[in-house]
């Protein structure tokens, strides 16, 4: 077993073999290649395939973000994964960009905050994201997201919508593809 590291990222690290050849598509790509040990790593495991650090490394059409707002950015266990703004993606906030909301836009969208518990096959994380194709949103949806121990994965969407229209927001990322 791998001793587990992405940059920031302590829950998944590429090895010296076919993994790090192929490109990623799903985070059950990565069963077996990790070994997670608490809630907090589950949770750094399923936002490293929603961080805006690394959602263009991933071979997909959608783009998944976590829909966040603007005060909840800005804690470490978020940030190290999402982005900070020491890396200048959080540079001028724009509501709506990479599923960023500002406090007053996640409150009228009435999204809430993502919940972590231990369920006997490992942990399953609920939380909002944003789906964006090419540089728009197309919809946002309710993850309810179970990790194994060893990086099993399986996501059920439990509520899907178009973005919400949100006083000075607008869904949108910028293109690196």
């Amino acid at each position: 077993m791998l001793t587990l590291q992405v940059g920031p990222n302590s829950a998944v690290k590429r090895g010296q073999t076919g993994l790090s050849k192929s490109p990623l598509s799903t985070l059950e790509q990565l069963r077996g290649w990790v070994r997670l040990q608490n809630s907090q790593q589950a949770l750094r495991f399923v936002r490293f395939r929603t961080s805006r650090k690394y959602c263009y490394n991933w071979q997909s059409i959608d783009t998944p973000q976590e829909i966040v707002s603007f005060l909840q950015c800005t804690s470490a266990d978020f940030a190290d994964t999402g982005g900070s703004d020491a890396t200048g993606l959080f540079h001028g906030m724009e509501s709506g960009r990479y599923g960023l909301l500002s406090d007053r836009a996640y409150q009228m969208g009435k999204f809430t905050p993502l919940r972590v518990r231990k369920v006997p096959s490992g942990y399953e994380i609920v939380r909002w994201v944003c789906i964006y194709r090419h540089l728009e949103g197309i919809a946002v949806q309710q993850w309810q997201e179970t990790v194994g121990l060893d990086g099993r994965y399986r996501r059920v969407v439990l509520k899907s919508s178009l973005p919400p229209k949100l006083p000075g927001t607008k869904w949108f990322l910028y293109g690196l593809k």
